[in-house]
């Protein structure tokens, strides 16, 4: 009986067990907590925790959960959880693969900008590799929850996971004033331990050679050079200069053993030219000539030294034939003498003057070259072209990428604490451009720090400048003022005049938004002091503008105007004396603002008709009485027309855009509108409405009110340039179908003519032969940058197979004056509007000379292309002029595709 009440007992008690386990989960479900304490173990996301309200200590006991049924579960059960969306975002977070990172991206998307949901988006950026990204949105939670103690660990966090090492000993600090104990405030002081105690990494080799190679440069005698060759290091840094194929310093000791006392009198008089040359130099006041001369003293050292200067003189002067001609000697004194680093030093500075003259491309390819020189250890020198990369990026208008790269840079200039606060500075302003100003703070609050630390002041007074043009952006007046209030004095003692006149400028500016105007007034006239004083026309423009401001906040309109005109006078001999047409167009659209504010003084005293002067670069030409001319500006409050006919010009105000073809701006029956296309403008918009409002009317882009009508028909052979085999596979650009039919259209309109294809339409060909037709067809993919006109081009073929803004400027097309068609995508670079700076391609190739440029300002359909096409060279054929046959097309493409595909056609002239 014993044993059969043990088993009815036992039974019993199994039974009971297995209700429990399905009754007990029921009435008493598990905590979310506790479900994920057992699904994660005692493991933790690796990169922060959360600030959802569940346990973010360490975990205690629980096996893995091995799927997500219980878990949801739980979090479905626990009513006192709340937010649901935020918990299960978190849960996904914590799985860390990329598939739960989209989930839990889905589940943070629509939720309440707070801290929590802050920090878990912080988080999901940085597991998405999104650190400047991660550093905005966590600096963001900082704000709403400065106290949030997850707040305060995520935000160290991710400081520290971008390499701002003392900007994340503060957050580590600030994390600790909070909860200065527990298990995480042990491991938040071990980390700010190991930032505050890591040694500085020891100096890279090619620090150390240039330091080597100076002392050399500089031995003045046998005791000298002795003392040298028996330091114990020499040994060790010849030995490792061997290894990397630097010959030169070992060849150049033995060589000087045998040097007589006249010839050690020599090398110091050589030495002592160097100095003073260098100090002509970084004063602008060298001669170029004279410098290359100097390099060919026999001496390889010397020569190489002074080969250097003077290249770095060549790409200050933007001289690009002095500094091909540099680079080429170096290389040759390199290859004769070996010696690695002063060639990829070269070709990276001639690479930065190509970019300042917009041959990006080729500048991408000789950093590509000089990189690919470098030893893998050559880190530093490695970062130093990472971060000319990053400029680069940032001239093309790829903000988000000139970012990233500077963040690369600094981290490899580690060994280099002095030039790594330059790209951090970089950084912070291409995050300023983006919009992302708390990143762009702490980037220039790390830069400030470190450059302090060094003590390079230069540095720090340009990170100063940044910031406080950052919290300006913000709206932080008193902030940005601090800032500068705080770095004027070292900025004075400096004596670097560009440093001192930033600073004076910025600050004028917070003064007058403070409405200090004495203060501001005092800070400008300075300016101009200083301009006046040393010949310079630097910050005039500016400082003019700003006294322009003062004087009207003061009710003096008369002074205003008088300091309004003298800064456009300053502005237009400065764009009359560029050095370039694309220097000329760059200095032009900085100048907007103030010549719209000059425009505009004008029209208030009934002079409407000086905005084409202002604004265009010429007086107005005679128009037709069924003809109108028209620009679009935003004004200080709404919006501006101009509108000029046969009767003259007034400006029409408005808080929203105007039309030209309402409230009578036009004349009633006009046949023809003229778009005023400038930088400062809005005449993409402008066109795009136009076309909507009125079809019938012909409509062209203008590059200055004297432009006259395009009522001619282009004249003898055209060139086609279609099909190139692009190299950049990585784009995804493939082969355009309708090409090589569009180039048999343009053959048979015009008798005569000769196609550019494949692997012969290189830019070279295209600059070669483009001088001699009267119409240039370029059926190929293209790009045009938002704000960065002169980065845009055309693809070609060959290694260098972008035709660029740069190149188009070369072309010989004044003698034939052709018509170019850019049936290309985004080609319509040419109607800008404020977000553009005007250099694009069409504005390119009529700066070149083209009497008149066709393009498209979106994706162009490959059908649509070909149908504009057919239809506009049939018009052509039938003897229509060129805005005629222009017209013709865009209707049939009207008709039989779309109004919005005809409307992104745009004839410039």
């Amino acid at each position: 009986m014993r044993g059969v009440a043990a088993k009815i007992a036992a039974t019993a008690v199994l039974i009971g067990a297995a209700l429990a386990a399905l009754i007990w989960p029921r009435l008493f479900p598990p905590s979310p907590a506790e479900v994920l304490g057992g699904f994660l173990g005692e493991a933790r996301w690796s990169e922060g925790r959360s600030a959802l309200g569940l346990p973010w200590r360490p975990w205690r006991g629980g096996e893995k959960l091995q799927a997500y049924g219980p878990v949801l579960a739980a979090l479905y059960h626990d009513e006192e959880a709340g937010d649901l969306p935020l918990a299960l975002a978190q849960l996904y977070l914590w799985r860390g693969d990329t598939g739960d990172l989209d989930r839990a991206e889905k589940h943070l998307a629509g939720l309440p900008t707070e801290a929590k949901t802050l920090n878990e988006r912080s988080l999901l950026l940085l597991a998405r590799a999104q650190g400047v990204e991660a550093l905005e949105t966590i600096e963001h939670a900082f704000e709403l929850a400065p106290l949030d103690p997850a707040v305060l660990f995520n935000r160290a966090i991710v400081r520290e996971h971008l390499g701002l090492t003392r900007m994340a000993a503060e957050a580590w600090e600030a994390f600790l004033g909070v909860e200065p104990a527990g298990p995480w405030a042990a491991e938040a002081r071990e980390r700010a331990a190991a930032l505050a105690t890591a040694e500085a990494p020891p100096g890279d080799l090619e620090l150390r050679l240039a330091k080597f190679e100076g002392a050399i440069a500089h031995l003045d005698g046998p005791d000298a050079l002795a003392a040298l060759r028996g330091d114990p290091a020499t040994a060790v840094l010849l030995d490792e200069l061997l290894q990397r194929g630097e010959r030169l310093p070992a060849a150049l000791l033995t060589r000087l053993q045998s040097l007589d006392a006249a010839a050690w009198r020599e090398r110091r008089r050589w030495s002592e030219a160097y100095t003073r040359e260098r100090e002509k130099v970084l004063s602008g006041t060298a001669d170029l000539r004279a410098l290359e001369a100097l390099g060919e003293v026999s001496d390889p050292l010397i020569a190489l030294r002074f080969n250097r200067l003077a290249l770095y003189d060549a790409v200050q002067r933007q001289d690009v034939a002095a500094a091909r001609r540099l680079y080429e000697r170096i290389a040759a004194i390199c290859l004769r003498e070996g010696c690695v680093e002063a060639v990829v030093l070269a070709r990276s500075d001639l690479a930065s003057l190509l970019v300042h003259q917009g041959r990006f491309h080729e500048a991408e390819q000789e950093w590509r070259h000089a990189a690919e020189a470098l030893p893998e250890t050559a880190t530093v020198r490695r970062a130093e072209l990472v971060s000319k990369r990053s400029l680069l990026a940032w001239r093309t208008g790829a903000f988000r990428e000139a970012t990233e790269l500077a963040i690369d840079s600094a981290r490899g200039m580690r060994r280099d604490p002095v030039g790594s606060a330059t790209p951090l500075v970089n950084a912070g302003f291409f995050a300023m451009l983006q919009g992302k100003l708390r990143a762009a703070e702490v980037f220039c609050r790390e830069a400030l720090l470190l450059s302090r630390q060094v003590q390079v002041v230069r540095t720090a007074l340009i990170a100063s400048r940044t910031l406080a043009d950052i919290r300006l952006d913000r709206g932080d007046l008193q902030g940005a003022a601090s800032v500068l209030d705080e770095t004027r004095e070292d900025a004075e003692e400096t004596g670097i005049v560009p440093v001192l006149q930033s600073n004076r400028l910025s600050l004028a500016r917070i003064r007058l938004q403070q409405v200090r105007l004495s203060d501001a007034r005092t800070l400008l006239e300075r300016v101009l002091a200083e301009e006046e004083a040393r010949n310079l026309q630097n910050f005039r423009v500016e400082a003019l503008e700003l006294l322009a401001r003062v004087s009207a906040a003061e009710g003096k309109d008369d002074e205003a105007l008088r300091f309004l005109e003298k800064a456009v006078a300053v502005a237009d001999e400065q764009v009359a004396h560029a050095p370039s047409p694309l220097a000329a167009q760059r200095m032009w659209a900085e100048t907007g603002s103030t010549r719209l504010a000059l425009a505009e003084r004008h029209a208030a005293r009934a002079d409407a008709a000086a905005f084409w002067r202002i604004l265009g670069g010429a007086e107005l030409r005679e128009l037709a009485p069924d003809e109108c001319f028209v620009a679009e500006t935003r004004l200080d409050v709404g919006w501006g027309l101009w509108v000029a006919t046969s009767e003259g010009t007034r400006l029409l105000r408005g808080d929203a855009p105007l039309s030209p073809l309402q409230d009578g701006a036009c004349p009633a029956g006009v046949r023809r509108i003229s778009l005023l296309d400038r930088s400062g403008l809005d005449s993409a918009a402008l066109w795009r409405r136009l076309r909507d409002e009125a079809p019938g009317v012909a409509l062209v882009a203008s590059s200055g009110p004297e432009r006259p009508w395009p009522a001619a028909q282009p004249s003898g052979p055209a060139l086609a340039v279609h099909s190139p085999q692009p190299v950049e596979l990585r784009s995804g650009l493939g082969f355009l179908p309708a090409a090589p039919k569009e180039a048999a259209i343009v053959r048979g309109a015009f008798p005569g003519s000769r196609e550019l294809r494949g692997m012969a339409a290189t830019p070279a060909a295209v600059l070669a032969q483009a001088g001699a037709y009267g119409l240039l067809h370029f059926g190929v993919h293209g790009e045009a940058r938002l704000g960065k006109g002169a980065a845009s081009y055309l693809l070609l073929g060959g290694e260098l197979g972008r035709l660029e803004v740069a190149t188009i400027l070369e072309m010989p097309l004044r003698e034939r004056r052709p018509v170019v068609v850019l049936s290309a995508c985004r080609s319509g670079g040419t109607v800008v509007d404020r977000e553009r700076d005007g250099a694009g391609l069409g504005w390119a190739f009529l700066e070149a000379g083209a009497r008149a440029v066709v393009s498209y300002q979106d994706a162009l359909d490959d059908e649509v292309a070909l149908l504009f096409s057919a239809a506009f060279y049939d018009a052509l054929g039938r003897g229509a002029d060129l805005s005629a046959a222009f017209e013709s097309a865009v209707a049939k493409v009207r008709q039989e595709r779309s109004a919005a595909a005809a409307a992104r056609f745009v004839l410039s002239i």
